[in-house]
């Protein structure tokens, strides 16, 4: 017996007689079993010389919430001259259970063959994520006794896509907006993100955003009418240069999700300095050195900000600095460079920013800032025999590959292996020293 569908096989019973079966049915709710209730049903098995109509095969369906369904059952007898009644049962067709658009399906008899057709105009209160199961009935009139066969179909209900989906960049976030869901029963919508266009195209029965696309889960939007969202990477604000692209769906409180919407991409326009790059020159407890970089903004409103313009490096210690510190300013928008000195980069990490500032007189404001970017702090493990290396960074770009060096006897730093991750673990050694470079793309 399948638990799920419900269907008792018995495959060539060989035995005469009557068989009875008892089934126990129990009924859940969040993980708990709230009833349950028994049912039994006895089977004949007899010897004669008829035969059993048979349903032609019949195929699972997915249609969108709004469609109408009309299919054809046909059954036929294999013995000439019987009669045929064909009917169905199933959930769409009980009033009860569908009182709104129930399906119908008149009983149908004939002679050697006979068709019904199943009518079913479907609508959002029938989407669900389990499917609807329709049982059709074909049973001959044979006076000693009444041969059957069954067939089930399953039908499933899907929730259209959130229409309309669109995304404009604003500084550093993108606001996401779409049409809200024709399906006043859902409850609210998921986003999902990647970088960099798919091309995703939903199967009939697919709904959701499948894991191939590479899309991620980014957040859930309650309520029907909210079909807003603004992305700002949880406030640390989006890369300019990326592409990046979204999906939406309607879900509904059973867990059934509707086709995912259309794909939606933007990127951050470069209006403020980037950082590039943030390297520790010289490792040291009080004089150390570090390297900053950062690209100039590409794209200045000219009317909003006039100028001149200025630069504010600021420098925080560690990789999430509750404080920074202004290092120096510039004035050319071409001085993009940094060394900073006197720095114990021995002990701990360094984060950087780049404030860029409109010094219009009289309308001196400032701009934004670049998101932060830090150094790679390494540390060191000795175990056994080995060295086991790990390092962090907290940047705004991201990093394809980690090159791991290693100084041989002669004091020279030479590549000993590169690495996808953020762990390293060299054997074999006594005394070794060591640095990283961050690979980024």
């Amino acid at each position: 017996m399948d638990a799920v569908t419900g269907d008792l096989i018995w495959n060539t019973p060989t035995i005469q007689g009557e068989f009875n079966v008892a089934f126990l049915i129990r009924e859940w709710r969040n993980g708990v079993n709230i009833g349950y209730v028994e049912r039994d049903m006895q089977i004949d098995i007899v010897v004669t010389n008829d035969n059993p109509p048979v349903i032609n095969a019949l195929n699972d369906i997915c249609v969108t919430a709004g469609t109408l369904i009309s299919q054809n059952v046909t059954a036929t007898d294999p013995d000439a001259g019987n009669i045929i009644t064909l009917s169905a049962t199933g959930s769409p067709l009980d009033t009860n259970f569908t009182p709104i658009s129930p399906a119908v399906f008149p009983v149908v008899t004939d002679t050697n063959s006979v068709t019904g057709t199943f009518v079913w105009q479907t609508e959002c209160v029938h989407v669900r994520k389990a499917p609807y199961q329709v049982l059709f009935k074909a049973q001959d009139n044979v006076n000693q006794i009444n041969l059957v066969d069954l067939k089930r179909m399953n039908i499933t209900v899907v929730a259209p896509a959130p229409q309309n989906l669109t995304a404009t960049p604003v500084q550093n976030s993108i606001h996401l907006t779409w049409d809200q869901s024709v399906c006043f029963n859902a409850e609210g919508y998921r986003i999902y993100r990647r970088i960099g266009f798919f091309g995703y195209v939903p199967s009939l029965c697919q709904t959701g955003v499948p894991a191939f696309t590479g899309y991620t889960y980014l957040a859930t939007v309650q309520g029907l009418a909210n079909n807003t969202f603004v992305d700002d990477n949880n406030g640390a604000g989006l890369i300019p240069g990326n592409d990046y692209c979204y999906m939406v769906i309607a879900y509904f409180n059973d867990g059934a999700e509707s086709y995912a919407s259309n794909e939606a991409c933007a990127k951050i326009v470069q209006s403020l300095p980037i950082m590039t790059n943030v390297s520790v020159t010289a490792t040291d407890a009080t004089n150390g050195t570090m390297y900053v970089a950062w690209s100039k903004p590409k794209e200045i409103d000219s009317i909003q900000t006039p100028g001149p313009f200025e630069y504010r490096l600021l420098r925080g210690q560690g990789f999430l600095p509750s404080a920074f510190t202004t290092v120096s300013t510039f004035s050319n928008l071409n001085d993009t460079t940094f060394n900073d000195v006197s720095l114990n980069t021995a002990d701990n990490a360094w984060t950087y920013k780049v404030e860029f500032h409109n010094l219009t007189q009289g309308n001196t404001f400032k701009i934004g800032e670049s998101l932060a970017a830090s150094s790679v702090y390494l540390t060191t493990t000795p175990t056994d025999n080995a060295i086991q290396l790990s390092w962090q960074a907290s940047v705004p770009w991201t990093n394809s590959a980690t090159v791991v060096y290693r100084k041989n006897g002669g004091g020279i730093y030479a590549v000993l292996d590169t690495v996808s991750g953020n762990t390293f673990n060299d054997t074999g050694l006594k005394t070794i020293l060591y640095s990283v470079i961050r690979l980024k793309q």
